[in-house]
């Protein structure tokens, strides 16, 4: 129903919702909102769920609708209401600065009406003032107008917020209970603090106003009244699209231009980041085809961008203004961000629902004590009251906001400016560091260090060699302003370098003088003009220009072989990039090419490479891709790009914090790999395997770096593919290769470039390889932002370092973004950096882990004292009393808000930790603390109170006086007042997380000073008479009896010290626990390399040094891990692919080698058996297949296996694919077993393979004990699971039984109808249909279809399987139908329409011989009966085409399987079943026809195939489930219980089926 825009960005609507409001609800929820004091509208504005379930209806046509909801990208949910062009009629709605039109059944963004279409710049003509008018009204202003909200509609939406009635309550509470005071003082700070929010937001967005404002004076061509044409000086607010302007040099534009005549050269820093003057030129009439702003952007002038110089009179067209314009669209993602999902604020709110539920649960508890001392009702009532104030702390929210705003000042403080505060608390989740490399990790500074020339010779004097000094001179995108070289650093310094002058010419881009300085070339100037630029491109990696010589010059000193000469008015080609694209595109390159790029790429240099050739006057208008056919190799420039100074000192603590470090650049992959090393992100001693793309081979290639030597990887196996070879490398693998296994022990570091990672982009192991991988080359700006995704959808928060528009992106993409750019763009990152420093990111770590601390310390805190209240109340209500005013507002202001406050300016700690900050509050980690200390306060509150009850003085209250209200004044008040004082200050201290996050607790004087001395003051308020203070708190002669006070002082300190020491204690468990030999205390993701990455028959469980003894104790526990992963364990020593042929001394070679290494590995492995005493551990093994000696040996081999793999040369894991004896002869009786031929050697191999299986049983089951049979508890009447790949049931139930199955019918319809048309070599594209009335009105499940529309065959197998159209069914068989009628008849038929009512009226269906009626349906049928019984179905038969209700229409499962085996052969069919929507439109009407998937498996490798019910066939379900080559099945399932369970026990047969597999992959 949209049709989306560049415009829209990643604000893009996906889904929008006609909705039809209902008067009578309308009418209804005005009376509710008013009988609830507008809490029901409020309500509804909160949860859009209830609004929209109330007040609308959804509805099928946009043009009844009166509001329509719209579903953005990021899942936000907005209702606007619909509006109606008073002119046009046109409906429209305005969404975030946009306005959309419905146009053509879809609704489109406003555009200016360039894009897309054809125009001539030719005909482009000044506005009239009438279409200025027209057009202003339509578009508006042009300007950027960023909105500042107002004080009172930001106050009306904050006070109207949900977490502000939770204030509304407690002053409501306090009204009924007489605290007026606190009701008074509470909404005054709330009011304050949230004016301090608004003057954080609004200073914020003016600056951001600030930023978008672009005001100035344009000269624009208009039309008078007269129709003459004009230049007139206008506000450039006033222009408007199809405006055509003069713009001048440093002028900034206001808008998104096109060029119409001139040349102009601008500065994009502010939208890009990156000051590289940009040559833009006048667009030509071949280039207006299909405008576009992609393939002519070397026209478009953005809004924002500096005029640098101009040539001639530039005129330019306005294109697009205000929020449409490529700036405006920064501003608009910048206005509405990517909604944060915080998972404090998430679990927080979970965390007080729970304790809410508690102390309500409590107070229902004590009901029937203040029901029996005969209580007041109201008072009652009021309890519950004060249980909902204590509970839910109403200024928590305003107290974070305060935290985040303090860290993004200290921030500013550290030259770190930051734009989402809410970003302080998710960078503390940070998983991932992703680095550029160029101006990120190294400086932007760059010189040439050296240069080689076309024969890989050191150039000693770049004068010597003439046309390598002129290409460097000329051959770039630098320009002269003001006789001042402007551009990209590296080219500047290549110009300098060549030591040629350049000037600025008229005539072409610019002039090379060539001999200045040289007497011999005589007087006359001899220059090179370079005419034409090819600019630098990212995907092509390269640029060129063409240059002309305009005099005879000698150049005899020039060394080399070949044309010496530059002749009259030659022109030549010259274009440098990449070594490997200009290596591509040369006719040869010298020898050693190769291995020169790669030594100085490993050195860390920046290598570019040269070419050239002579071209003819009439090449200069050809293509850059034509013109570099056939290049002559010219030289390679060597650039030094050192590292910042802090870079590897921050790289070190980085990787201290244990944080997973990446590189992701767009230089050479070697490149990378060497600031990688220097920096220290992947070490140099360790073997690096590279993966490049070979395009000719169109295969990868894999290298081993090791001691900064290169070479090809060895240990490939015959007839396998590079590719092949990857996968067997991979962690996950279930084939290990062991030459690298030996050489590495798995310790392999991995390096791609950006097209090994395109052509492994369809690849499942794709995403493993983005995670193992910490160097990534020759990325571009698309793919960096692809990596980022890939790993966040591993659950990884990444954090982004980049410093230029390449990065834009992947900063945006990222969950942490920091810039080292203050670009319009950086508005895209979290975070930006003023200084060049790295070390922002340790900043931006530090701060913000010390956030989070503060913030959970906070909420913390407000629980303790929330509870604690509540406590003392309830107690004290017993005694009919309360806390009164005084005392409430010391408590919960005067000592509580100045410690709160000055806790959000704690700062961080000063080193970063590898310590992790769990911020989820539900967690056991968090939960138990805060609910030990909230225990220990309820039992300080009641040990107080039972101290003062005891007292042989203390009078208690008398219930026989029946007040109806409380005593705000009496002894046991003035106790839980003294020890609530004294013991809200200690218990700070209990939850205040000194380290590793914060600095320690001595050195937080701002903390420190104010607790102590508020402290000191509850002493003497609890020990000393002080008769102002006592009189304004309202406290009694209790606190004079000093022993008791004295005593219960003691009582309040020991609780203190008590719930201070939760955390030690809890520490304590958790290391208690760590020491367990159970799988608990086992770092699955250490051990086991990210087992989600790959589907779980390629899983294999990979073991870390140190871990295998841990499992070794715990072997119980193993079968649990084979069942947990579904994870068959297959190790070979070598990958042994069916197709490869070993020869016999392979074998024997192999045999012998493993051999020596059993011996070996049972010595060694036999002493430390007898070390550990395994056969006390260890169950024995049956001994009843095998010779003793021969079971001890797979014992010991199999005992190594998981308890020691240091000490081995093959890759580890619980299991060996294989167990063999420690026989020679029995090895070489194998081997010339495995030489015969015949049946002996079939007997023999099979034999050996039982005699295998039954040795992997024993020991398997020895270890792991015998496992247990899972049952399969599914609701269905009949099912069946059948294995693609080994063509075998793996499971059934009743799958011959004859039962209806509804729209399972389809799959046979589907079926018959491409049959037919394939037997009729007909296109299923190519014929239309006309709906019939027949099938229009059809029962059941529909795809809708309106009579008499035209719909080809193809849209109707869509809205058979989607919708399970019973319509569409039926419209197919009377199309088909009609085709085999008239082919049999041989009559003609018009395949273009088949308009079968009308043929009916004419007759074509009446048989002439029989007098009959002849029904197309009724032949289709039959066709469905023949083909069932040729395909082998016996337990099936047609009755209808859509499987509608009717005991003749059955099938079984069975059947079901063979049917849908043979529809699996079709790509259409698989094209079809695995789509999740899909529109159409009819031919003559151009009627939108949307249909969505009623399978919801569409995920996780299921791909179809069809769903089905009805009231006698029940729920059914076909399945198909793909997830690699070696997992392919077919679930059936009929009449299950419900709708939902035909898909849980799809999923659940197919874990069975896993399970199942896994176990026989385990044994064979």
């Amino acid at each position: 129903m949209i049709k989306n825009s560049d415009l829209e960005g990643d604000l893009m609507i996906v889904t929008i919702i006609p909705l039809r409001i209902i008067g009578s609800r309308k009418i209804i929820g005005s009376i509710l909102s008013i009988l609830t004091l507008f809490i029901f509208s409020l309500i509804c504005r909160w949860f859009i769920t209830i609004k929209l379930r109330f007040y609308y209806k959804e509805e099928k046509e946009i043009l009844y609708a009166t509001h329509l909801l719209l579903i953005n990208l990021h899942g936000e949910k907005e209702i606007h209401k619909v509006k109606r062009n008073t002119n046009s009629n046109c409906i429209y709605f305005k969404y975030r600065h946009i306005e959309y039109n419905f146009i053509d059944n879809k609704f489109h963004p406003l555009d200016t009406g360039y894009v897309g279409k054809d125009f001539n710049p030719q005909d482009v003509n000044p506005l009239s003032e009438g279409k200025v008018f027209e057009l202003n009204r339509t578009f508006g202003n042009c300007e950027v107008v960023v909105p500042i909200p107002s004080i009172t509609s930001f106050f009306e939406n904050e006070l109207t917020s949900p977490l502000y009635f939770t204030q509304y309550t407690s002053i409501t509470v306090f009204m009924l209970e007489g605290f007026y005071q606190l009701a008074i003082l509470q909404p005054i700070i709330a009011l304050l603090t949230s004016l301090i929010n608004y003057i954080i937001l609004r200073r914020a967005m003016q600056q951001l106003k600030k930023k978008a404002e672009n005001y100035q004076q344009i000269s624009v061509y208009r039309q008078n009244i007269s129709g003459k044409v004009e230049c007139i000086t206008i506000n450039s607010i006033e222009l408007v699209p199809g405006d055509v302007i003069q713009i001048y040099c440093n002028q900034i534009l206001p808008c998104d231009c096109l060029i119409l005549t001139g040349e102009v050269l601008v500065d994009e820093q502010s939208l890009t980041g990156e000051s590289i003057p940009v040559q833009k030129e006048h667009i030509t009439k071949d280039c207006s085809n299909n405008f576009n702003y992609q393939t002519n952007k070397k026209s478009i002038l953005f809004d924002g961008t500096k005029i640098l110089d101009i040539k001639n009179t530039v005129k330019v067209l306005v294109l697009r203004t205000g929020y449409l314009s490529y700036k405006g669209q920064i501003f608009r993602n910048a206005l509405y961000p990517k909604p944060p999902k915080i998972i404090f604020f998430i679990d927080a709110v979970k965390f007080l629902v729970i304790i809410a539920a508690l102390i309500i649960a409590l107070y229902f508890g004590l009901l029937w004590k203040m029901v029996l001392l005969d209580y007041d009702p109201s008072l009652i009532a009021l309890r519950l009251g004060d249980a909902i104030v204590w509970i839910l702390p109403p200024n928590l929210v305003t107290v974070v906001n305060l935290t985040m705003t303090a860290t993004l000042s200290r921030l500013k403080l550290k030259k770190i400016l930051g734009t989402q505060p809410d970003k302080t608390l998710e960078a503390s989740q940070t998983d991932v560091i992703c680095f550029d490399k160029t101006g990120t990790l190294t400086t932007n500074e760059i010189k040439v260090k050296y240069v080689f020339d076309e024969k890989n010779n050191k150039v000693q004097s770049i004068s010597d060699r003439k046309i390598l000094q002129i290409l460097m001179s000329s051959c770039h995108q630098c320009y002269l302003l003001d006789n001042q070289l402007i551009g990209d650093t590296l080219e500047i310094a290549m110009i300098n370098y060549s030591n040629l002058n350049i000037q600025q010419d008229n005539e072409c881009k610019f002039k090379v003088i060539l001999n200045e300085n040289q007497s011999n070339l005589g007087n006359e100037e001899i220059t090179l003009k370079v005419i034409k630029i090819f600019e630098f491109s990212s995907n092509l990696q390269r640029m060129g220009v063409i240059a002309m010589s305009d005099q005879y010059i000698s150049k005899d000193q020039e060394i080399g072989q070949g044309d010496t000469k530059i002749q009259n008015y030659q022109y030549f080609y010259f274009t440098k990039g990449s070594a490997e694209k200009i290596s591509s595109l040369c006719i040869s390159t010298p020898e050693g090419f190769r291995d020169l790029i790669t030594q100085e790429s490993l050195k860390g240099m920046r290598i570019i490479s040269t070419g050239y050739k002579r071209i003819d006057f009439q090449d200069i208008h050809k293509t850059q891709i034509e013109l570099e056919q056939r290049l002559n190799y010219l030289g390679s420039i060597i650039f030094e790009n050192e590292l910042k100074q802090d870079s590897g000192q921050t790289i070190e603590e980085l990787k201290k914090a244990q944080l997973k470090l990446k590189i992701i650049s767009g230089d050479h992959i070697l490149s990378c790999i060497n600031c990688g090393i220097e920096c220290g992100i992947i070490e140099f001693q360790q073997l690096t395997i590279i993966i490049d793309y070979d395009a000719e081979q169109n295969d990868l290639t894999l290298q081993e770096l090791s001691n900064n030597q290169i070479k090809e990887l060895e240990g490939k196996s015959i007839n396998q593919t590079s590719y092949e070879m990857l996968q067997s490398l991979l962690p996950s693998s279930l084939y290990v290769n062991s030459i690298y296994a030996t050489k590495t022990n798995q310790n392999y570091q991995w390096a791609i470039s950006g097209q090994a990672f395109e052509y492994l982009k369809d690849k499942r192991i794709l995403n493993e390889l983005i995670y193992l991988c910490q160097i990534f080359g020759r990325m571009s700006p698309s793919q960096k932002s692809e990596i980022v995704k890939i790993l966040q959808e591993q659950k990884f928060h990444i954090c982004m370092i980049g410093d230029g528009s390449n990065d834009c992106h992947a900063l945006k993409q990222s969950n942490i973004g920091i810039s080292f750019q203050q670009c319009d763009a950086a508005l895209t990152a979290s975070f930006v950096n003023t200084n060049n420093s790295i070390n922002c990111v340790i900043e931006v770590l530090l701060q913000s882990k010390a956030t989070s601390c503060n913030v959970m310390e906070i909420f913390k805190y407000y629980m303790i004292i929330n509870v604690s209240k509540y406590v003392s109340a309830q107690l004290m209500m017993y005694q009919m009393q309360n806390f009164n005013n005084e005392e409430l507002l010391y408590l919960n202001y005067l000592s509580n808000i100045p410690i709160i406050a000055l806790q959000t300016l704690t700062p961080p700690s000063q080193k970063l930790t590898k310590d992790k900050i769990n911020t989820s509050m539900i967690s056991l980690q968090n939960f138990i603390p805060i609910l030990i200390i909230l225990i220990f306060s309820g039992l300080n509150m009641l040990g107080s109170y039972l101290i003062l009850y005891y007292q042989d003085w203390y009078v208690p209250y008398d219930n026989n006086e029946n007040d109806t209200r409380y005593f705000f004044y009496g002894d046991m008040n003035t106790q839980q007042f003294l020890n609530m004082n004294i013991y809200f200050l200690l218990s700070f201290y209990s939850i205040n997380t000194y380290g590793p996050f914060k600095i320690p607790f001595w050195k937080q004087y701002h903390l420190n000073i104010p607790v102590l001395a508020f402290l000191i003051l509850g002493i003497l308020i609890q020990f000393v008479k002080m008769e102002s203070i006592d009189n304004y708190l309202g406290l009694t002669d209790i606190k004079l009896n000093g022993q008791y006070q004295l005593n219960q002082f003691y009582f309040n300190i020991t609780v203190s010290i008590l719930i201070s020491m939760d955390q030690i204690i809890y520490i304590l468990i958790m290391i208690i626990n760590k020491t367990q030999s159970n799988l608990n205390n086992i770092n699955f993701n250490d051990i086991i390399i990210p087992i989600k990455l790959q589907h779980p028959s390629r899983r294999v469980q990979v073991l870390e040094n140190g871990k295998a003894i841990q499992l070794l104790k715990s072997y119980q526990k193993i079968p649990q891990i084979i069942t947990e992963f579904n994870s068959p364990i297959i190790v070979n020593s070598i990958k042994l692919r069916k197709d490869s042929n070993y020869s016999l001394q392979q074998s024997q070679q192999l045999t012998e080698k493993e051999s020596k290494q059993t011996k070996i590995d049972s010595e060694c492995i036999t002493s430390k058996f007898k070390q550990i005493n395994l056969q006390s551990s260890l169950p024995q093994i049956p001994l009843s297949t095998i010779n003793t000696q021969t079971k001890l040996n797979d014992l010991t081999r199999s005992t190594k296996l998981v308890q020691s793999p240091k000490n081995s040369d093959t890759k580890r894991s619980l299991v060996r694919s294989q167990f063999k004896t420690n026989s020679n002869n029995q090895k070489n009786n194998l081997i010339n077993n495995s030489t015969t031929t015949g049946s002996s050697k079939d007997s023999s191999q099979n034999q050996s393979n039982q005699q295998y299986q039954i040795y992997a049983k024993n020991i398997i089951y020895s270890y792991c004990g015998k496992p247990r049979k899972r049952k399969v508890n599914v609701s269905a009447k009949s099912f069946i699971v059948y294995d693609c790949i080994e063509n075998r049931i793996v499971s059934q139930r009743k799958c011959n039984k004859k039962m209806e199955i509804a729209s399972l019918t389809k799959i046979m319809t589907f079926y018959i109808t491409m049959v037919i048309l394939e037997q009729f070599n007909l296109n299923f594209k190519e014929i239309k249909v006309k709906v019939t009335k027949k099938a229009s009105e059809t029962i059941g499940t529909t795809s809708e279809l309106k009579y008499n529309d035209i719909l080809t065959i193809q849209d109707l197998l869509y809205g058979l399987m989607l919708p399970s159209g019973n319509d569409a069914a039926t419209l197919i068989a009377q199309a088909i139908g009609t085709i085999i009628l008239f082919y049999e008849s041989q009559k003609y038929l018009d395949y273009r329409l088949i308009d079968i009512e009308q043929m009916s009226a004419e007759g074509h269906y009446y048989n002439v011989e029989l007098k009959t009626q002849q029904c197309p349906i009724e032949i289709f049928i039959s066709k469905m009966n023949y083909y069932s019984n040729l395909m082998g179905q016996q337990n099936t038969q047609f009755a209808c085409v859509h499987g509608l209700a009717n005991e003749d229409n059955y099938s079984s499962c069975h059947d079901i399987v063979l049917l849908s085996l043979e529809c699996l052969k079709y790509d259409i069919f698989q094209q079809v079943i695995s789509s999740k929507e899909y529109i159409s439109k009819s031919q003559n009407n151009n009627k939108c026809y949307e249909w969505k998937n009623t399978n919801k498996l569409l995920e996780k490798g299921f791909f179809g195939i069809k769903t089905g019910v009805t009231d006698s066939a029940g729920p059914c379900l076909a399945s198909a489930y793909r997830s690699n080559e070696m997992e392919y099945y077919i679930i059936v399932v009929l009449s299950c219980k419900n709708l939902q369970l035909r898909f849980d026990e799809t999923i659940s047969l197919l874990q069975h089926a896993k399970y199942k597999k896994s176990l026989n992959s385990i044994i064979q």
